[in-house]
């Protein structure tokens, strides 16, 4: 019962003595002003505290707090000397130091704890294990060669020069669980996967990766890296960018583990990945999300294109069941070219950014994805076929139209801004009719007071007074909770 974790906040008021006589873990935490200004010195050197206090202790945890609003100017060696020479005072039978790193790192930070970590491998002896946690790392340093190393985010500017950080990088591999690289040039991305010695670094660990740059469409050379499966267990890929590669090697080995990618597409990787048949046969199984984008300049605006973008990214897997599309090229044929794929029938949620869809051609898509629960799109209005049928037919023509689709469509989320707020209503109301379990809508706060208002007035008035009931239930009083 005495193996306990005791918290102590530095500088620290009045201590019993007696309070930690029988704990083994002590956990100090303490803020970079703390340590530089000497007032955690001056609060472990204050006589309530004593090494009597803390026989028993074994372990120490000190949690290195960086405020976001603290600027360190200078980093003081002798204040960090004399702090790490008390604690080993107070604790003489401590086996093992950890160091978990918090709050905003710059290079100020980096310096200190790294001047902590220096003391305390000194100071220690050398059985004592020394350790550093850090959960996000931007400015890596290095450390003695008996300290051990726990980080599992790094987010690092890639520039010409990597030659301080990617060593730092490649000793990390093995524990690293995100990586999360801007381009600040792209230029030289193989080296992420080669060490000094040209040997090829595998990160077994990784299962979260992201790239971005600063230079979008800039890519004047894409590596290709062979004989190496760099991250076997990966399971979220974000390329906010061109891809950065000549070959498949982001997809290599993850097959039976990727589930969120995050891509943007241009003729050039469409074309290697075909090349390479990396989502041929059905094999990522698990890739239960997609979400593709593809830029005006990369594709361009026909039909034709984009149609290849849009049946390309939907025959990437088989279990995918959230698409999420921007072809800002040419979005207003995003449902034709959705109509003409073969591989949507998981569908359950579809994200079409930029597209302006009609309440005619929701229609077409619940026939096409009949398990989609989720919509996502900006509002185009009734679209020219329900508009040429008489407002009193239009009703029953709605809770007809979805007999063989939209039994599972629960959600409808509208873009942008509503500017006909009447005819989104009317719309509405056409959709709740056709879709029995529909639910919800979303669209910008400000907006749905006014929504609100126009769905009661439809609501009072012919044809749709007779279908109040049944309309209000599903729609107003969604909308009403959620003022």
């Amino acid at each position: 019962m005495y193996n306990k974790l005791v918290k102590a906040s530095l500088p620290l008021p009045h201590v019993n003595k007696f309070a930690f006589k029988h704990n083994t873990t002590l956990t100090l935490s303490v803020s970079q002003t703390d340590i530089m200004s000497g007032q955690a010195l001056e609060a472990l050197q204050s006589p309530e505290f004593n090494g009597a206090m803390f026989q028993a202790a074994t372990q120490l945890k000190v949690k290195l707090n960086f405020p976001d609003n603290n600027v360190l100017e200078t980093v003081n060696m002798d204040n960090i000397r004399q702090f790490v020479a008390r604690i080993k005072e107070l604790l003489p039978y401590v086996q093992s130091v950890d160091i978990v790193c918090k709050g905003n790192y710059r290079h100020q930070e980096a310096q200190l704890c790294q001047k902590l970590v220096r003391w305390l491998d000194m100071y220690f002896s050398p059985e004592t294990t020394l350790r550093v946690f850090r959960s996000k790392m931007v400015l890596p340093f290095t450390m003695a060669p008996s300290v051990s190393v726990s980080i599992t985010k790094i987010d690092h500017v890639w520039t010409h020069d990597n030659q301080a950080t990617l060593p730092f990088i490649h000793r990390l591999a093995p524990t690293l669980q995100t990586i999360e690289i801007t381009y600040k040039t792209v230029s030289r991305s193989e080296r992420l996967f080669l060490d000094a010695n040209d040997q090829l670094v595998v990160y077994p660990s990784l299962q979260s990766l992201v790239f971005s740059s600063w230079e979008q469409g800039k890519i004047t050379y894409r590596p290709v890296v062979e004989h190496v499966v760099p991250f076997p267990k990966l399971r979220k890929l974000r390329i906010n960018m061109e891809y950065p590669f000549g070959d498949d090697l982001l997809f290599r080995g993850n097959s039976e583990t990727l589930e969120l990618l995050h891509i943007e597409l241009d003729i050039q990787t469409i074309v290697m990945m075909k090349k390479y048949s990396i989502f041929t046969g059905n094999k990522f199984k698990r890739l239960h999300n997609i979400s593709a984008e593809c830029k005006t300049h990369r594709i361009g605006g026909d039909p034709f294109a984009s149609f290849v973008f849009t049946n390309f990214v939907a025959g990437m897997s088989s279990a995918n069941q959230a698409l999420s599309l921007d072809d800002g090229s040419a979005m207003k044929y995003s449902v034709s070219n959705l109509t003409m794929c073969s591989d949507l029938a998981g569908i359950m949620s579809l994200n079409l950014k930029n597209a302006n869809l009609t309440f005619s051609q929701v229609i077409v898509l619940l026939h096409k994805m009949k398990l989609l629960t989720e919509l996502k799109c900006e509002f185009a209005g009734l679209g020219s076929e329900y508009e040429n049928i008489p407002p009193a037919d239009r009703p029953k023509r709605a809770s007809a139209s979805c007999a063989n689709g939209g039994k599972h469509f629960k959600h409808m989320t509208l873009l942008g801004y509503l500017e006909d707020m009447r005819n989104v209503a009317e719309c509405a109301i056409l959709l709740a009719l056709a879709c029995p379990k529909l639910s919800s809508f979303y669209m910008q706060e400000s907006l749905k007071l006014e929504f609100n208002n126009e769905i009661t007035i439809a609501l009072q008035s012919e044809p749709y007074s007779q279908y109040a009931d049944s309309a209000q239930h599903i729609l107003f009083k969604h909308i009403e909770d959620e003022q």
